[in-house]
Protein backbone atom coordinates (compact mmCIF):
# COMPACT_ATOMS: atom_id res chain seq x y z
CA UNK A 1 0.00 0.00 0.00
CA UNK A 2 1.15 3.53 -0.68
CA UNK A 3 2.10 5.82 2.14
CA UNK A 4 -0.71 7.62 3.86
CA UNK A 5 -1.39 11.07 2.34
CA UNK A 6 -1.35 12.51 5.79
CA UNK A 7 2.28 11.63 6.38
CA UNK A 8 2.88 9.85 9.67
CA UNK A 9 -0.66 8.95 10.79
CA UNK A 10 -2.18 5.68 9.53
CA UNK A 11 -5.25 3.66 10.42
CA UNK A 12 -3.11 1.09 12.23
CA UNK A 13 -1.52 3.85 14.34
CA UNK A 14 -4.95 5.28 15.17
CA UNK A 15 -6.20 1.87 16.34
CA UNK A 16 -2.99 1.15 18.26
CA UNK A 17 -3.00 4.52 20.00
CA UNK A 18 -3.26 4.19 23.79
CA UNK A 19 -3.61 6.72 26.62
CA UNK A 20 -2.34 6.52 30.17
CA UNK A 21 -4.99 5.73 32.74
CA UNK A 22 -5.56 8.17 35.61
CA UNK A 23 -7.68 7.99 38.68
CA UNK A 24 -10.20 10.55 37.56
CA UNK A 25 -13.51 10.74 35.73
CA UNK A 26 -13.59 11.65 32.05
CA UNK A 27 -15.13 10.53 28.78
CA UNK A 28 -16.20 6.93 28.35
CA UNK A 29 -13.16 4.96 27.03
CA UNK A 30 -15.49 2.73 25.00
CA UNK A 31 -16.92 5.74 23.13
CA UNK A 32 -13.42 7.08 22.45
CA UNK A 33 -12.29 3.68 21.11
CA UNK A 34 -15.38 3.42 18.90
CA UNK A 35 -14.74 6.91 17.51
CA UNK A 36 -11.09 6.06 16.77
CA UNK A 37 -12.17 2.82 15.05
CA UNK A 38 -14.57 4.80 12.84
CA UNK A 39 -11.78 7.24 11.93
CA UNK A 40 -9.43 4.34 11.16
CA UNK A 41 -12.06 2.76 8.90
CA UNK A 42 -12.52 5.99 6.95
CA UNK A 43 -8.75 6.42 6.61
CA UNK A 44 -8.47 2.87 5.26
CA UNK A 45 -11.21 3.54 2.73
CA UNK A 46 -9.50 6.75 1.59
CA UNK A 47 -6.14 4.98 1.25
CA UNK A 48 -7.74 2.19 -0.81
CA UNK A 49 -9.43 4.74 -3.07
CA UNK A 50 -6.15 6.61 -3.50
CA UNK A 51 -4.35 3.37 -4.37
CA UNK A 52 -7.01 2.42 -6.89
CA UNK A 53 -6.95 5.80 -8.60
CA UNK A 54 -3.15 5.86 -8.61
CA UNK A 55 -3.01 2.41 -10.22
CA UNK A 56 -5.55 3.54 -12.80
CA UNK A 57 -3.43 6.57 -13.63
CA UNK A 58 -0.33 4.39 -13.95
CA UNK A 59 -2.18 1.95 -16.20
CA UNK A 60 -3.41 4.73 -18.45
CA UNK A 61 0.07 6.26 -18.54
CA UNK A 62 1.57 2.97 -19.69
CA UNK A 63 -1.12 2.46 -22.33
CA UNK A 64 -0.61 5.90 -23.92
CA UNK A 65 2.84 5.29 -25.53
CA UNK A 66 1.65 1.99 -27.00
CA UNK A 67 -1.27 3.61 -28.76
CA UNK A 68 0.85 6.47 -29.99
CA UNK A 69 3.54 4.15 -31.30
CA UNK A 70 0.94 2.05 -33.09
CA UNK A 71 -0.50 5.02 -34.91
CA UNK A 72 2.71 6.96 -35.43
CA UNK A 73 3.99 5.00 -38.46
CA UNK A 74 0.69 5.41 -40.25
CA UNK A 75 0.56 9.11 -39.42
CA UNK A 76 4.11 9.65 -40.62
CA UNK A 77 3.78 7.71 -43.93
CA UNK A 78 4.78 10.02 -46.74
CA UNK A 79 2.05 10.72 -49.26
CA UNK A 80 2.31 9.04 -52.62
CA UNK A 81 4.49 10.93 -55.08
CA UNK A 82 2.64 13.35 -57.32
CA UNK A 83 1.98 12.29 -60.87
CA UNK A 84 4.55 14.69 -62.21
CA UNK A 85 7.28 12.83 -60.34
CA UNK A 86 6.54 9.51 -62.04
CA UNK A 87 8.62 8.37 -64.98
CA UNK A 88 7.54 9.32 -68.40
CA UNK A 89 6.40 5.84 -69.50
CA UNK A 90 3.56 5.81 -66.96
CA UNK A 91 2.72 9.53 -67.11
CA UNK A 92 -0.08 8.72 -69.57
CA UNK A 93 -2.07 6.73 -66.98
CA UNK A 94 -2.49 9.12 -64.01
CA UNK A 95 -6.04 7.90 -63.14
CA UNK A 96 -5.03 5.19 -60.60
CA UNK A 97 -2.71 7.63 -58.85
CA UNK A 98 -5.40 10.32 -58.62
CA UNK A 99 -7.88 7.76 -57.25
CA UNK A 100 -5.63 6.52 -54.42
CA UNK A 101 -3.88 9.78 -53.47
CA UNK A 102 -6.71 11.30 -51.33
CA UNK A 103 -7.21 8.04 -49.32
CA UNK A 104 -3.89 8.25 -47.42
CA UNK A 105 -4.45 11.75 -45.94
CA UNK A 106 -8.01 10.73 -44.89
CA UNK A 107 -6.74 7.66 -43.02
CA UNK A 108 -4.01 9.76 -41.44
CA UNK A 109 -6.56 12.33 -40.32
CA UNK A 110 -8.76 9.59 -38.82
CA UNK A 111 -5.83 8.12 -36.89
CA UNK A 112 -4.77 11.57 -35.70
CA UNK A 113 -8.30 12.34 -34.51
CA UNK A 114 -8.46 9.01 -32.67
CA UNK A 115 -5.09 9.69 -31.07
CA UNK A 116 -6.19 13.16 -30.00
CA UNK A 117 -9.42 11.76 -28.61
CA UNK A 118 -7.50 9.12 -26.65
CA UNK A 119 -5.12 11.78 -25.39
CA UNK A 120 -8.01 13.95 -24.24
CA UNK A 121 -9.60 10.97 -22.50
CA UNK A 122 -6.31 10.15 -20.79
CA UNK A 123 -5.82 13.74 -19.68
CA UNK A 124 -9.37 13.88 -18.37
CA UNK A 125 -8.83 10.63 -16.48
CA UNK A 126 -5.58 11.92 -15.03
CA UNK A 127 -7.25 15.19 -14.04
CA UNK A 128 -10.13 13.31 -12.43
CA UNK A 129 -7.69 11.07 -10.57
CA UNK A 130 -5.69 14.06 -9.36
CA UNK A 131 -8.82 15.86 -8.19
CA UNK A 132 -10.07 12.71 -6.46
CA UNK A 133 -6.73 12.19 -4.76
CA UNK A 134 -6.63 15.83 -3.63
CA UNK A 135 -10.18 15.57 -2.30
CA UNK A 136 -9.39 12.29 -0.55
CA UNK A 137 -6.30 13.78 1.05
CA UNK A 138 -8.21 16.88 2.12
CA UNK A 139 -10.97 14.72 3.59
CA UNK A 140 -8.44 12.54 5.40
CA UNK A 141 -6.71 15.62 6.79
CA UNK A 142 -10.06 17.00 7.94
CA UNK A 143 -10.91 13.72 9.67
CA UNK A 144 -7.52 13.55 11.34
CA UNK A 145 -7.68 17.22 12.37
CA UNK A 146 -11.15 16.66 13.81
CA UNK A 147 -9.93 13.57 15.66
CA UNK A 148 -6.99 15.49 17.08
CA UNK A 149 -9.27 18.37 18.06
CA UNK A 150 -11.70 15.98 19.75
CA UNK A 151 -8.81 14.28 21.53
CA UNK A 152 -7.47 17.64 22.74
CA UNK A 153 -10.97 18.64 23.84
CA UNK A 154 -11.32 15.37 25.74
CA UNK A 155 -7.93 15.94 27.35
CA UNK A 156 -8.74 19.54 28.31
CA UNK A 157 -12.14 18.56 29.69
CA UNK A 158 -10.62 15.70 31.67
CA UNK A 159 -7.90 18.00 33.01
CA UNK A 160 -10.49 20.60 33.99
CA UNK A 161 -12.65 18.07 35.79
CA UNK A 162 -9.62 16.56 37.47
CA UNK A 163 -8.49 20.01 38.64
CA UNK A 164 -11.95 20.80 39.99
CA UNK A 165 -12.10 17.44 41.77
CA UNK A 166 -8.63 17.97 43.24
CA UNK A 167 -9.63 21.46 44.42
CA UNK A 168 -12.75 20.09 46.09
CA UNK A 169 -10.76 17.32 47.74
CA UNK A 170 -8.14 19.81 48.96
CA UNK A 171 -10.87 22.04 50.39
CA UNK A 172 -12.44 19.07 52.17
CA UNK A 173 -9.05 18.05 53.56
CA UNK A 174 -8.44 21.55 54.95
CA UNK A 175 -11.93 21.59 56.44
CA UNK A 176 -11.44 18.18 58.06
CA UNK A 177 -8.06 19.23 59.43
CA UNK A 178 -9.64 22.32 61.01
CA UNK A 179 -12.42 20.23 62.50
CA UNK A 180 -9.88 17.73 63.82
CA UNK A 181 -7.85 20.53 65.45
CA UNK A 182 -10.98 21.97 67.06
CA UNK A 183 -12.01 18.53 68.28
CA UNK A 184 -8.59 17.98 69.81
CA UNK A 185 -8.77 21.33 71.61
CA UNK A 186 -12.24 20.55 72.92
CA UNK A 187 -11.12 17.09 74.01
CA UNK A 188 -8.13 18.54 75.85
CA UNK A 189 -10.35 21.08 77.60
CA UNK A 190 -12.81 18.35 78.56
CA UNK A 191 -9.97 16.16 79.81
CA UNK A 192 -8.70 18.95 82.08
CA UNK A 193 -12.21 19.56 83.39
CA UNK A 194 -12.63 15.84 84.12
CA UNK A 195 -9.31 15.72 85.97
CA UNK A 196 -10.25 18.76 88.07
CA UNK A 197 -13.62 17.28 88.91
CA UNK A 198 -12.02 13.95 89.70
CA UNK A 199 -9.56 15.63 92.11
CA UNK A 200 -12.39 17.55 93.76
CA UNK A 201 -14.48 14.42 94.18
CA UNK A 202 -11.47 12.51 95.51
CA UNK A 203 -10.82 15.20 98.16
CA UNK A 204 -14.47 15.31 99.11
CA UNK A 205 -14.55 11.53 99.43
CA UNK A 206 -11.48 11.50 101.64
CA UNK A 207 -12.97 14.16 103.90
CA UNK A 208 -16.22 12.26 104.04
CA UNK A 209 -14.50 8.99 104.88
CA UNK A 210 -12.47 10.67 107.61
CA UNK A 211 -15.58 12.19 109.12
CA UNK A 212 -17.53 8.96 108.93
CA UNK A 213 -14.64 7.01 110.44
CA UNK A 214 -14.45 9.27 113.46
CA UNK A 215 -18.19 9.01 114.04
CA UNK A 216 -18.01 5.22 113.78
CA UNK A 217 -15.23 5.04 116.38
CA UNK A 218 -17.20 7.13 118.85
CA UNK A 219 -20.45 5.30 118.28
CA UNK A 220 -18.92 1.83 118.79
CA UNK A 221 -17.51 2.55 122.34
CA UNK A 222 -19.39 0.75 125.22
CA UNK A 223 -21.66 2.86 127.40
CA UNK A 224 -19.74 2.04 130.66
CA UNK A 225 -16.44 3.19 129.28
CA UNK A 226 -15.46 6.36 131.01
CA UNK A 227 -13.85 8.76 128.79
CA UNK A 228 -10.73 10.00 130.54
CA UNK A 229 -10.00 13.60 130.60
CA UNK A 230 -6.56 14.50 129.44
CA UNK A 231 -4.03 14.70 132.27
CA UNK A 232 -2.98 18.16 133.35
CA UNK A 233 0.37 19.28 132.24
CA UNK A 234 2.83 19.63 135.08
CA UNK A 235 4.89 22.73 135.26
CA UNK A 236 8.28 21.22 136.01
CA UNK A 237 9.91 24.59 136.03
CA UNK A 238 7.88 25.75 139.00
CA UNK A 239 8.58 22.53 140.95
CA UNK A 240 12.29 22.86 140.39
CA UNK A 241 12.23 26.44 141.57
CA UNK A 242 10.42 25.54 144.81
CA UNK A 243 12.84 22.72 145.50
CA UNK A 244 15.78 25.03 145.09
CA UNK A 245 14.26 27.52 147.49
CA UNK A 246 13.87 24.87 150.22
CA UNK A 247 17.46 23.90 149.95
Amino acid sequence: MLNSPTGDLTAREIIAKTFSAKARRGYDPAEVDAYLMDIARQVDELNLEIDRLTNEVVRLSFSQPTTSSASAPVAELPPPPPPVARPEPIAAVPAPVMATAPAAPAASRDLTAEEESLTLILKAAQKTAEVTIIDARARAEEIIAEARYRASEITRESDRKAFEAASRIQTEIVKLEDELTNSRDELETLHCAVEDERARIRGFAQDLLRSVGEELVVSTLPANVIQLEPAPVLDLTSENNRAAARD
